[in-house]
């Protein structure tokens, strides 16, 4: 009704007040309300709808790529930051996550362009996209994605905390470990899916972490913190070659199964991710408080498998991409024009 970029705007506002807040919550139940008002103004559906509502179909794949980045250089700041935890305390930290979200409220009002109501078209088809075996898997993913990806995030915190008695500026170290590695798988999955699609990615990455997953699970992986940093890198490309390709996807289902309905394709999407964000944690770290670090890494590896089962229950390739290759390759051309601010990633203090 109103538009991406008055959404976008409107929740990265509520972050400036909720990342600095967050600083000054005195007791766990305060912290756990801030964290889930945090949650509710998430800028990432708004901002990756808006990406895809103002980019031509053709340069989709490259501005997810810029995305992918932002998200990155957000993830190495987020975590950069709790080393200075032990410096700046928490309420420090929180100060510093609110003047950065201040600086990208400011960037965003300044860059974004605004599409009245009445240029926008009406779309048509997305319900029946959104019932499409296409999207009910690539919304399964998404979900796996965001399970995975926070849960083994906090299972990982945990672990260097509780059983190998880092500190937290030395956690802060392990966990940047993830934007390091994210860097350089992007622009490997980029160039690989240029010459074989989207979906061969995807499925490449899905079953890399299974396997990981299950190794992990052994007490001989998972007994020694070497072994935790060696997954923890590894599963890290693996999620990559699946979550970049698969945000692709999402606007290639708006684009060939809608009629200008991407944003709401892609919306729906980011629910997904955000549900699984949501329930990994609780669910994986329950496992983990119940009966320790196998039970924890067999439910992500199981939630992985699951995603192929249902590939395979509802007759979806899981080795070619239902579109023409050169349409939806996650393409880096030389020198590409693209009228977008990438929108600067939220920086989480929770670690």
């Amino acid at each position: 009704r109103v538009g991406p970029r008055k959404t976008l705007l409107a929740t990265m506002a509520g972050d400036v007040v909720l990342f600095t807040s967050t600083g000054f919550a005195t007791n766990p139940a305060l912290l756990l309300a801030l964290r889930l008002l945090v949650g509710a103004f998430s800028p990432l559906v708004p901002a990756l709808t808006y990406i895809f509502e103002v980019v031509p179909t053709e340069k989709a794949s490259f501005a997810a790529t810029l995305y992918s980045y932002a998200v990155i250089v957000g993830l190495a700041t987020g975590n950069a930051s709790v080393v200075l935890y032990e410096y700046l305390g928490f309420q420090g930290l929180g100060i510093l996550s609110g003047a950065l979200a201040v600086g990208a409220f400011v960037q965003a009002s300044l860059l974004l362009k605004h599409t009245p109501a009445a240029e926008r078209p009406k779309s048509a088809g997305v319900g029946k996209a959104l019932r499409s075996p296409n999207f009910l898997t690539q919304s399964t993913t998404a979900f796996c994605m965001g399970f995975f990806f926070l849960a083994r995030d906090s299972m990982i915190t945990v672990d260097c905390a509780q059983r190998f008695g880092l500190s937290a500026a030395q956690t802060g170290a392990v966990m940047l470990c993830s934007p390091l590695v994210f860097f350089c798988a992007t622009w490997t999955v980029t160039a690989v899916t240029k010459r074989t699609g989207l979906q061969l990615a995807i499925t490449i990455g899905t079953l890399a972490n299974v396997l990981c997953c299950f190794i992990m699970s052994l007490p001989a992986a998972h007994g020694s913190l070497g072994g935790l940093i060696i997954a923890f890198v590894f599963s890290n490309a693996a999620f990559i070659f699946q979550h970049v390709p698969n945000q692709v996807r999402a606007k290639m289902i708006g684009h060939h199964q809608t009629t200008n309905g991407t944003g709401s394709i892609t919306g729906s999407s980011r629910v997904l991710w955000s549900s699984g964000q949501a329930v990994g944690p609780a669910a994986v770290l329950a496992l983990y408080a119940a009966f320790g670090p196998s039970a924890a890494w067999m439910c992500m590896g199981s939630v992985h498998a699951a995603t192929l089962l249902l590939y395979l229950m509802l007759g979806v390739n899981l080795w070619r991409d239902p579109w023409p290759k050169a349409e939806d390759a996650v393409a880096v051309p030389a020198a590409v024009e693209v009228e977008i601010a990438a929108p600067a990633a939220e920086v989480s203090t929770s670690k």
